[in-house]
């Protein structure tokens, strides 16, 4: 039986729930490992539960920050003010330091 694995992507963004097919999760994952091996300051953290269900963060280096709200209206906000930037990436550190690491 084929298992299917649900993508975390903001789904009122993009207008539907994507899936993994089984080879295709292992391949990316298989994939992923071999980046962070070839690439020292790459990092990924596993969380076992998102800490929000409609509000995805990322940073991006040391000048942007992104933060997406998926619930009633979509909204993004993009960041490029160097101490709101920290902010965000001292806020997503600390959820890292409560996960574990993916070798």
């Amino acid at each position: 039986k084929s298992h299917k694995v649900i993508i975390d992507l903001p789904k009122p963004i993009i207008g539907k729930t994507l899936f993994y097919e089984e080879a295709e999760f292992s391949s990316h994952i298989t994939n992923i490992k071999r980046f962070l091996l070839d690439n020292e300051n790459y990092h990924l953290y596993m969380l076992p539960e998102s800490p929000f269900e409609n509000v995805f963060i990322s940073v991006f280096g040391e000048t942007q920050s992104i933060v997406v709200k998926v619930e009633n209206h979509a909204t993004v906000f993009l960041f490029n003010h160097p101490t709101m930037n920290r902010a965000f990436s001292s806020y997503l550190n600390s959820i890292a330091e409560k996960a574990m690491p993916c070798e």
